[in-house]
């Protein structure tokens, strides 16, 4: 009777199975994308509780240092900076002293691709050195390649292809509009999540799985489908030049979690499968003696790790994007008051940028 107590002691107090430690593997993964996605939410609902209510101004300098009708840089420091922004937490912009207490206040980036743009008193007008943009003291556009780029931003890169291959090949085939619309419509996000999640899942089957290891053919289609399905889902998160989004940031962050949804199911059905789901493995050679079970469980594991990190980190960054307050890195174009003699941009109560 005093063995078999202790044998019970012995058997409460046995090491975690692999399966228990994966669990738990998997419990501490939700838990660091929960921490990932729930601090740039928390700062957000908390920010305003330690924001002043109190108008805060920025000085741009005396009032007598800008001379009527003149147009001059000054420079100010972001009210959003953080103590590691250094040196990047100064913007330029430029000021023009209208009439009297009358100014003008522009930022300093074209409007192109965002270049700084350099004022010439002689022609009064700001010049882009990158592309040639010119705008007017007033901040409207002169000439230039803004409004090309703006309304037609594929022409330019057309007109430098040869005339052959443009005129015969390419020409044809980006305006023919039945592959215009195929091509929208596979990185439409529902679309593109559709077919990525229902390759991932249909190439899983243990039928197909067990075929592409068989063929090379097969196994040279499986990664061509994984291949373009993985292009169609990140276009709308990238969203590459010239694409346009179709749906809201909160879209894409709500379309990247459902996809971690399924990568965890999946990695999950993998890690705690009772079987061998690919008995092809279990005619190969294995490392350190592992078992084909445990090799299968690592696996599942692998992709779990590596498929969270992929979805959860961009909805991390995203979602801090869209909760961080917005800096003055473009101002818009406005007469600003004066006040204690000095000239003053704007409050930062106000969100202009």
């Amino acid at each position: 009777m005093a063995q078999s107590k202790a044998d019970s002691e012995v058997a409460s107090v046995a090491p975690p199975t692999r399966r228990s430690f994966l669990f738990m593997l998997g419990l501490a993964l939700d838990a660091v994308a929960a921490v990932l996605v729930g601090i740039p939410v928390l700062g957000y609902l908390l920010g305003p509780t330690r924001r002043q209510t109190a108008q805060a101004w920025i000085q741009l300098g005396p009032l007598e240092s800008f001379r009527e009708g003149e147009t001059r840089l000054a420079t100010y420091e972001n009210p959003f900076h953080v103590p590691w922004d250094g040196p990047t937490a100064k913007i330029a912009c430029w000021v023009r002293r209208l009439e009297g207490e009358q100014f003008q206040v522009l930022a300093i980036n074209c409007t192109h691709l965002g270049c700084p743009v350099r004022w010439f008193v002689p022609s009064r007008l700001f010049m882009c050195p990158c592309h040639g943009g010119a705008y007017y003291e007033d901040g409207s556009r002169a000439s230039g390649p803004p409004l090309l780029w703006l309304g037609a931003p594929l022409l330019p890169m057309l007109s430098g292809l040869p005339q052959h291959l443009l005129h015969r090949w390419v020409g044809p085939l980006v305006a023919c509009p039945p592959l215009t619309l195929i091509g929208q419509w596979l990185v439409h996000p529902t679309v593109a999540w559709v077919l990525f999640v229902g390759s991932t899942w249909v190439w899983h089957t243990p039928a197909l799985y067990e075929q592409a290891l068989a063929s090379e053919g097969w196994h040279d289609a499986q990664h061509t489908c994984f291949l373009v399905t993985a292009l169609a889902f990140w276009w709308p998160v990238v969203q590459p030049w010239p694409s346009r989004p179709v749906v809201s940031p909160w879209g894409i962050v709500l379309y990247l979690i459902l996809a971690d949804v399924q990568n965890t199911v999946l990695s999950a059905w993998l890690v705690f499968a009772e079987r061998l789901i690919y008995p092809s493995y279990a005619a190969v050679s294995r490392p350190w003696g592992i078992s084909a079970l445990n090799d299968q469980a690592a696996a599942g594991a692998i992709m779990w790790v590596s498929g969270s990190v992929a979805f959860l980190v961009p909805v991390a960054w995203m979602v801090g994007q869209l909760l961080s307050p917005k800096g003055s890195q473009i101002i818009v174009l406005r007469r600003q008051p004066v006040v204690d003699g000095r000239v003053k941009l704007g409050s930062t109560n106000q969100g202009e940028a």
